[in-house]
């Protein structure tokens, strides 16, 4: 490498961020040009920084027209932490964008003239709604509750509400059920405290790990969001969700303010603003300077505390004139209830609609109902063989069903598994249009790549002849139930032709001997891809175990973990004062014992945690999964149980048939394995395993973590 290369590599970031510093494996693989590349970019080695270095220097050094790189990532949120660099701090105008929008802008395309429209979450509850609704007309409901049992299905945890099972008979029709389980419902949580049931729903709706919702069931994109959307809703103050604005803004783009209210006829805009960096402020002032040129009433409200950010609200709210008309809490458990009309038999609803995605992502779908048969005739019990037929009878018919109500004579209704599949179908089968000619393809997080997906990007590849540039860590696939294929990392060179794979080593997160130990751990399964990360930060003992007995006399004191935690947490509190803190549990529900066990601990806005009387107090609780790519001083892991969560719907036989193609790992509990090593690597610097002396309740890895400790320390 010349003088005058190593020196743009020396500053390529400057203007960014003077501390990031490449390093030589990150400079290696930007500068490698092979047809297919896969970059193995070990927890905290600037993953991030790495690909838009590749952006920058193919834009810089290679020429190449920014309109011609293609950057996939999986969620909008790190699309966006990807734009911010790429097209806004560079000024590089590459097509950054979910594996969704990509798919969807190709729909487009084929079905140029008509009017496509994404079928949400919202939709999909209608439809089966409507499903279940025709079912209950033609007295179908017993034979259905009859054909999806515990038993038939073979999952103990399957079955429906109490109130169904009971009363189901009464009725002509679902609408005519749901009205009286609502009146029941309400009379239910009369009797032990209507507003205490309410606010346990909404902190439900706020706090789950993937969709949040408001009381109007709408789906926004922050705990911030929702606590806005609740606190109108609450005070009877007329509002919509992201409508679009009517006026047209600079560059003609699409304008949806976060929430348009309603004062005696006139618009009053209002915008939350969830972070205070230099792009956001910038954001800011441009909202403020164009609603001002437009004379519009407008609200402005920033990132803060949940208790501050109902008092600003209040205020201003209240200073632009609006009055209150408070809702009982009759009336927002009603509109809650509203939002959940399938509740009694959400898990028939997930069953059936697990069961047609798997179909439709399937490679052969158009051939669905003579793999389906023919799998029913080859079993030799009688029993079972009709059991089958009953029940697919069911699924095919809600199936086409389903295909019927999304595609009419008006709009086609795409979801994700249908943009991956005609996409895919139209790639390799049609004569490729021009608007997409990529010459690289850079894709995020490919560990977590599914089967359709990895058709998308190969295809495009295939059409365009652009090069595949991936990053990824095999050690952090843990989205199976998503449908991620871990293969396609691990035998990266099946899938394409004479790769090239690179490693970035020097981790910049975790201490040398926290990387050895999770290392070691890791490495125990043979199908993950060996590799040796490297960290210049060093501590003496970066894992800590601490105990906790959850006997007391014969029975389980479920509370003993968590008021362990809380003096674990202000001892580091008041060890290191200034450092940030994390809670991991491994599911939802460990994180809500916290509040339930404990009443120190209080729930407060997005995942932070407040603990009564403890001051400047950075804490945040959340699921692994959902810190995966977060960094945080200190982590906690609790929780550690000896039964590990599994979707129980996967052993279904129809699930089973259709099934992705993942290869079987030789270690137990592979997955399992990557989720614990993703909580051990999202600190800078301690990781605090608690751990319950009760061998009975105790994760085998927590054994194995304390052996590994010994031996390595």
């Amino acid at each position: 490498m010349n003088e005058e290369l190593k020196d743009y590599f020396k500053n390529m970031f400057s203007d960014i961020d003077p501390n990031i510093a490449l390093d030589d494996d990150q400079i290696k693989a930007i500068m490698t040009d092979d047809n297919y590349v896969l970059i193995l970019a070990g927890a905290g080695t600037g993953k991030t920084t790495t690909m838009v270095g590749k952006v920058k220097y193919l834009v810089d050094i290679k020429k190449v027209d920014p309109s011609k790189i293609l950057v996939i990532s999986y969620t909008k949120k790190a699309v966006e932490e990807l734009r911010t660099l790429i097209n806004d701090e560079f000024n590089i105008n590459a097509d950054v964008t979910t594996f969704h929008s990509l798919a969807y802008k190709y729909v487009r395309k084929i079905f140029e003239g008509k009017k496509c429209q994404i079928v949400d979450y919202n939709i999909r509850e209608q439809i089966f709604y409507d499903y279940i609704n025709e079912l209950y007309r033609r007295r179908k409901i017993y034979d259905l509750m009859n054909t999806f049992t515990a038993e038939t299905v073979g999952n103990k945890h399957f079955g429906y509400g109490s109130f169904l099972y009971k009363n189901y008979y009464k009725f002509e029709d679902y609408d005519h059920y749901f009205n009286e389980y609502k009146e029941y419902k309400i009379e239910e949580a009369k009797s032990i405290g209507i507003e205490k049931v309410v606010e346990e729903l909404i902190d439900k709706k706020i706090n789950a790990d993937e969709y949040i919702t408001s009381i109007k069931g709408e789906l926004v994109k922050s705990a911030a969001e929702a606590k806005i959307a609740n606190f109108l809703f609450k005070h009877g103050i007329e509002y919509q969700y992201e409508k679009v604005y009517d006026r047209i803004v600079e560059d003609r783009k699409v304008y949806k303010p976060d929430f348009t209210l309603n004062l005696a006829g006139v618009p009053v805009y209002l915008e939350y603003f969830g972070l205070n960096d230099e792009k956001y402020l910038k954001e800011k002032e441009k909202k403020i300077a164009m609603h001002k040129a437009h004379n519009n009433k407008f609200i402005c409200v920033d990132k803060t505390s949940l208790d501050a950010l109902e008092e600003r609200l209040d205020f201003e709210l209240k200073n632009m004139g609006f009055i209150y008309r408070d809702r009982s809490y009759i009336d927002i458990y009603t509109q809650l209830l509203d939002t959940k009309r399938l509740t009694e038999i959400y898990k028939l609803k997930n069953l059936f609609y697990s069961a047609v995605d798997r179909i439709k992502e399937n490679v052969q779908r158009a051939d669905y109902l003579n793999i389906v048969n023919r799998y029913i005739e080859a079993c030799d019990n009688a029993d079972e063989k009709e059991q089958m037929k009953k029940q697919f009878a069911y699924i095919d018919q809600f199936y086409k069903y389903y295909s019927n109500r999304l595609i009419n004579a008006s709009t086609y209704g795409f979801d994700y598994s249908d943009l991956l599949y005609y996409s895919n179908k139209y790639l390799a089968n049609k004569e490729f249009i021009g608007d997409f000619d990529y010459e690289y393809i850079i894709i995020d997080e490919y560990q977590d790549i599914s089967d359709g997906e990895y058709s998308l990007a190969r295809n495009t590849s295939n059409k365009t002849s652009a090069k595949v540039f991936a990053v990824g860590d095999d050690w952090q696939s843990i989205y199976s139930f998503r449908g991620s294929n871990i293969g396609y990392i691990t035998r990266f060179a099946d899938y394409f032709d004479y790769p090239t794979i690179l490693s970035i080593k020097r981790t910049y997160r975790n201490s040398q001997e926290l990387v050895d130990i999770a290392g070691s751990f890791i490495k125990e399964n043979p199908d993950q891809i060996s590799k040796d990360l490297i960290s210049f930060k060093h501590l003496d003992r970066p894992i800590h175990f601490v105990k906790y007995d959850d006997r007391d006399g014969d029975r389980i004191d479920e509370a003993s973990e968590y008021n362990k935690l809380r003096d674990l947490i202000i001892k580091i509190h008041d060890t290191w004062p200034s450092h940030s803190i994390l809670v991991l549990g491994r599911t939802n529900a460990m994180i809500d014992k916290m509040f339930e066990y404990n009443t120190d601990f209080i729930d407060d806005l997005d995942t932070k945690i407040r603990i009564e009387n403890v001051h400047d107090l950075k804490l945040d609780g959340m699921t692994i999964h959902k810190s995966k790519g977060l960094t945080f001083d200190e982590v906690i892991i609790i929780g550690m149980t000896k039964e590990f969560p599994t979707d129980h719907l996967d052993y279904y036989w129809l699930l089973e048939l259709f099934k992705p193609q993942i290869p079987q790992e030789s270690i137990k509990y592979a997955e399992e394995r990557r989720v614990f090593y993703v909580a051990m690597t999202r600190t800078k610097n301690n990781v605090f395993v608690m751990y319950n002396m009760n061998t009975k309740n105790r994760s085998e890895f927590v054994d194995e973590l304390l052996t590994k400790s010994k031996d390595i320390q």
